[in-house]
C-alpha cells in the first residue's frame, strides 16, 4: 500500500468479501454518507444498511451491507458488518421478489418485535437493489 491508496477489508462474521488497496470509499452512517480518502483520520463508526460504494483502478465498486462497525487506522479501513454482498453477484429477480414479499407481509397486522425484523430485511433488500441500480449507472456511464 502506499500513501494515496487505502487498504480496505470489508468482511462479515462469515468471510472477508473484499481485500485490497482503494483509493475511495464511501460508507453509510447514521448521518447520511462518509466518503473516506488516503490521509483520513483515525475514525470508528457505526454503519447503517446501505451501500459502500468503493473506488480502485479507476473503477466504482459497489457492495450491499448490513449493520456493523467502520475502523480507520492508519490508511487501513476494517469494515465488518453482519450481511455484504457485491452488487455483480445480486441476483435482482430474487431480491425484487423478497422486497415484494415483505412489503406485503408489512402490510398486515403483526406484533412490534415481528415489524421490526420484517422492517430490517426490507431495508438490506432495498439496499441490494440501490447496489446493483448504482453498478448499472456506472457501467451505462462508460458505455457511453
Amino acid at each position: 500500500m502506499n500513501k494515496k491508496s487505502l487498504h480496505l477489508e470489508l468482511s462479515t462474521p462469515d468471510k472477508v468479501i473484499f481485500k485490497g488497496d482503494v483509493s475511495y470509499i464511501v460508507v453509510p452512517v447514521e448521518d447520511g454518507l462518509l466518503g473516506i480518502l488516503p490521509g483520513h483520520i483515525n475514525t470508528l463508526a457505526h454503519l447503517t444498511i446501505g451501500v459502500v460504494k468503493v473506488i480502485y483502478n479507476n473503477e466504482s465498486h459497489y457492495f450491499a451491507i448490513g449493520e456493523g462497525f467502520m475502523e480507520i487506522v492508519d490508511n487501513n479501513v476494517y469494515i465488518t458488518v453482519d450481511s455484504a454482498e457485491k452488487a455483480e453477484d445480486i441476483d435482482l429477480l430474487k431480491v425484487k421478489k423478497e422486497k415484494e414479499e415483505l412489503e406485503q407481509l408489512l402490510s398486515q397486522r403483526k406484533a412490534i418485535s415481528q415489524r421490526i425484523q420484517l422492517y430490517t430485511s426490507l431495508q438490506k433488500a432495498l439496499a441490494k437493489l440501490r447496489a446493483v441500480k448504482s453498478l448499472e449507472e456506472t457501467k451505462g456511464s462508460k458505455e457511453q
